[in-house]
């Protein structure tokens, strides 16, 4: 387990590390276009799922026979290299490249950790315990990454941000020394046949299925965040970037403590019934969006944003965590991810340019009747919810 234990501790340092870079990111983009920084950083986003629905499920087997601690020692390399190289750029096509560079070195890393703790946990339960933690993790970054971004742009200019964000991707790698990787990696069949039948299995299930279409109305939600935070903290309220990283901390922490809270929710809903009620939440928020016309209004309707998509999303996860697929784990999880990631790389352009050329209450209005519509078709086809409480 202390290897696994060192191998968390780089991924959740790595995980820091990049969402402290999206905040930079964002003032990047806002210095590049200004206004219109949501298109520029909404494309970028894009780039960045695109990478992971077409490299992250073949990644593992793209890899397979190479030394893992050496893979995973060349992807925060190259991940470094372009947090040094974006403070240079200086037209919007520099960006989306480096980022594009960026996430094939995250998206080989985030595969090859889940196979390596695949193969480091063999009990289901600990490995259900192992993706359980990296989930409290994921949630834990969205509140501590803006805060640290907020703290550092209080202290250096944002460009100097990169830096400190390859900094901590070294230490990322410092964290694995003496992690004892399994020598036991070989392909196992065709990866593509492999994700094919993860996915079938999926969506064979309706209230799955049903669950997976709510949470896509919570994925579109927190693009609208991630994208336009920026343009509304910086062009509209005209503050600097220290508010963009705390207003994004705001999410971050209805989200953190709505994570905390299911496990009680629970015990008086099944996931269905939780997700649902959240997704029409969601969708009130969203029409509300355009009256938050100071930041005390901002920081609170994004904190409310954080807990109702938050809600919205994480069931599923328990939902596909109780899944036990024919040939590997890790293997639905990838699928899952993709899934996640294709919803992402069609909201993240679209809540960016739509804030870009119609205005930001447009996109706050778009985004609200893709969520209904995805609420009300969940609710038209899903079966009783009782079929989908959780296993006890």
């Amino acid at each position: 387990m202390a290897s696994y234990e060192r191998l968390f501790a780089s991924q959740a340092l790595a995980l820091v590390a990049t969402g402290v870079a999206t905040v930079a990111l964002s003032l990047l983009a806002y210095e590049l276009a200004g206004e219109d920084a949501g298109a520029v950083l909404g494309t970028a986003l894009a780039v960045k799922m695109l990478v992971n629905v077409t490299i992250g499920p073949l990644a593992t087997s793209l890899v397979v026979g190479l030394p893992r601690g050496s893979v995973l020692a060349a992807m925060s390399l190259t991940r470094v290299a372009t947090l040094l190289a974006l403070p240079f750029v200086s037209a919007a096509w520099h960006v989306w490249l480096l980022i594009g560079t960026f996430q094939v070195g995250a998206a080989v890393a985030a595969a090859v950790y889940i196979a390596t703790v695949d193969e480091m946990l063999p009990d289901d339960d600990d490995f259900a315990r192992a993706i359980a933690k990296s989930r409290i993790a994921y949630e834990a970054e969205t509140l501590l990454s803006p805060l640290l971004a907020a703290v550092l742009l209080a202290v250096i200019a944002p460009h100097d941000t990169f830096v400190a964000c390859a900094a901590l991707l070294g230490l990322a790698m410092l964290a694995m020394r003496g992690v004892r990787f399994p020598s036991r990696h070989q392909a196992t069949g065709d990866p593509t046949l492999r994700f094919g039948r993860s996915l079938r299995l999926l969506l064979a299930d309706r209230a799955l299925r049903a669950a997976l279409v709510l949470s896509a109305a919570g994925i579109t939600v927190s693009a609208m965040i991630v994208v336009n935070t920026v343009a509304l903290v910086r062009g509209i309220l005209e503050l600097d970037g220290v508010f963009v990283g705390l207003a994004l901390a705001a999410y971050g922490g209805g989200g953190m403590a709505a994570a905390l809270a299911i496990p009680t929710l629970m015990q008086r809903m099944t996931e269905i019934e939780l997700m649902k009620r959240s997704g029409m939440v969601v969708v009130v928020l969203l029409l509300l969006g355009p009256l938050a016309a100071s930041f005390p209004a901002l920081v609170a309707l994004w904190a409310a944003i954080g807990i109702a998509s938050t809600l919205t999303q994480l069931p599923v996860k328990l939902m596909v965590g109780r899944l036990r697929p024919e040939g590997g784990r890790q293997t639905v999880h990838a699928a899952h991810y993709a899934l996640d990631h294709a919803i992402l790389m069609v909201a993240y352009p679209a809540a960016g340019w739509v804030g870009a050329i119609a205005g930001l209450e447009y996109s706050f209005f778009g985004l609200a009747a893709l969520a209904c519509l995805l609420v009300l078709t969940a609710a038209l086809t899903s079966k009783d919810p009782t079929s989908a409480r959780r296993a006890r």
